[in-house]
């Protein structure tokens, strides 16, 4: 291992089941320079991140830190080691203070006794990255930009050689943005080497020494910042990216079925669309975009500040997805479908009927027999594979879950189905699968609108895409007009 390297990662393989998600990635980072990771999703760099931190295993592959080979069995051994990790979903307790956070597992006591409030080195460190935040405040008092820098503070401030931020500004304003970009520039004045993981080219271009660009699981290329462009970075990013496996249908444009106009939420401003009947209308934009909010404020999730909705062509009004499904006959597809979709102890006969038990109440009570036979037809429409209708949805595959999720949806009688990252953790052969049940369902006259952050999914099913940035609607482009390299310089505010 060269000297001047904190890190090395040499042919670093992950296997998973039918998918490599890594295929032999060679990784470098300097001491005290900020090395940029950057990709499409499914590129492969949070399963490289996981590994380093060792919430994987490498099925192959050899890892170097600090001049020493990297033994690391856990999460404890990588900090101990010198490795921090700054996630999206940050790891702090809101209950307690600052300075609590501070220390947390690392207090000073006797017998297991915590001994009172002890001037940790951590604490000047606190001062010096953010004298305003007061060590006696309260955690859950803090916006989330403080509580980020609590957590890098915290990071730092027990030895770490390496800090690695995913996604770092997704949820920060542009002033908070501008302080976490001071928070980098000193961890590298002391010397810290981080691993900075973003969808944000302006990120990139601002922090940045280096940039590794991975596609499909391999390294496309490294860069010094100073000699690369956002153009070339994306060109790098995907390739040649075609989806050919568009096709088309007649959309009776004619036909407005759901109306948005200049809908604006605590999360998105000003946003409106046409959605016809039989037409699927895709939303994509970067994660924090506003994809989701939007079809979160359709399902009555959340609560609209201005705007006004039509559907079928009269005034409406959603306050519960309850009033969007049996009122106006909207449904949505969760992108957690395991915490939000389905009930994970129950089988697939009692998720797919769930949503309207009403159409099999007799006189003495619900009709076993009709359940069954409904969830039976669904099971053969959708082509579930499950064992029996009796199977317990956890033990089914992602792909299959999300049918069932589906058909919950479509026994509901939806007239519009939303569904929000409709293949997120699912494999090839099933993606397809769901896309082929998007278009029939489209064909035979359902509206469907489809949120995601994969480009070549929205391009492969969708008659026209919204994109998304900063949660407003930036442009709405026809299937003809869609460009992979247009459309991400558009998301990406290059």
């Amino acid at each position: 291992m060269e000297q001047h390297n904190i890190l090395e990662m040499r042919g670093i393989v992950k296997q998973y089941p039918g998918v490599r998600a890594l295929k032999g990635v060679d990784f470098t980072v300097k001491k005290g320079s900020v090395h940029c990771i950057i990709g499409e999703n499914g590129a492969g760099k949070s399963t490289l991140i996981k590994i380093l931190t060792c919430a994987e295993r490498m099925t192959e592959g050899a890892i170097f830190f600090d001049g020493e080979p990297y033994h690391a069995k856990s999460i404890r051994d990588a900090m101990n080691i010198g490795i921090s990790t700054v996630f999206q979903e940050l790891n702090i307790v809101n209950e307690l203070t600052v300075a609590e956070n501070l220390t947390l597992g690392r207090e000073n006591h006797k017998l297991g006794v915590i001994r009172g409030r002890h001037e940790y080195p951590v604490f000047q460190m606190m001062e010096e990255f953010a004298e305003d935040i007061s060590l006696d405040t309260r955690v859950a008092n803090l916006s989330f930009a403080q509580k980020q820098i609590v957590e890098i503070v915290r990071s730092i401030g027990f030895q770490a050689k390496l800090v690695i931020m995913d996604e770092p500004t997704a949820a920060l304003s542009k002033q908070e943005s501008l302080r976490l970009y001071g928070v980098v520039e000193k961890l590298k004045e002391r010397g810290i080497s981080v691993i900075y993981i973003s969808h944000v080219l302006d990120d990139i271009f601002t922090v940045g020494d280096e940039v590794t660009v991975l596609r499909d699981g391999n390294v496309v290329g490294t860069k010094q910042i100073s000699e690369t462009s956002r153009e070339e970075l994306v060109k790098m990013m995907i390739g040649k990216v075609v989806h050919s496996t568009y096709q088309g249908r007649d959309v009776e444009w004619d036909k407005p079925v759901l109306e948005v106009k200049n809908m604006s939420t605590p999360a998105v401003q000003d946003v409106s669309f046409t959605l016809h009947k039989g037409e699927i209308l895709g939303f994509y934009g970067l994660r924090g975009a506003g994809k989701s909010e939007v079809a979160r404020a359709l399902y009555g999730l959340d609560k609209w500040t201005s705007g006004e909705l039509f559907i079928d062509g009269e005034r409406a009004k959603i306050d519960s997805p309850g009033q969007a499904i049996h009122t106006h006959g909207i449904a949505m597809v969760p992108e957690e479908r395991l915490s939000e979709g389905l009930l994970m102890k129950l089988d697939v006969a009692d998720n797919i009927t769930i949503t309207n038990l009403k159409k099999f109440v007799k006189k003495f009570g619900l009709s076993e027999k009709e359940k069954v036979k409904t969830a039976q037809h669904y099971i053969n429409e959708l082509q579930i594979r499950a064992h029996s209708h009796r199977q317990v949805v956890r033990t089914l595959s992602g792909g299959n879950q999300q049918k069932v999720v589906i058909a919950k949806c479509l026994h509901s009688e939806t007239k519009v189905l939303m569904l929000d990252e409709p293949s997120r953790g699912i494999d090839v052969g099933a993606k397809e699968e769901i896309y082929s049940i998007i278009r029939e369902l489209a064909s035979a006259g359902s509206s469907v609108l489809v949120f995601s952050s994969e480009y070549e999914e929205i391009a492969s099913i969708c008659d026209r895409v919204v994109l998304m940035v900063k949660g407003r609607m930036a442009t709405c482009l026809k299937q003809e007009e869609l460009d992979p390299q247009k459309v991400h310089i558009i998301t990406m505010g290059v």
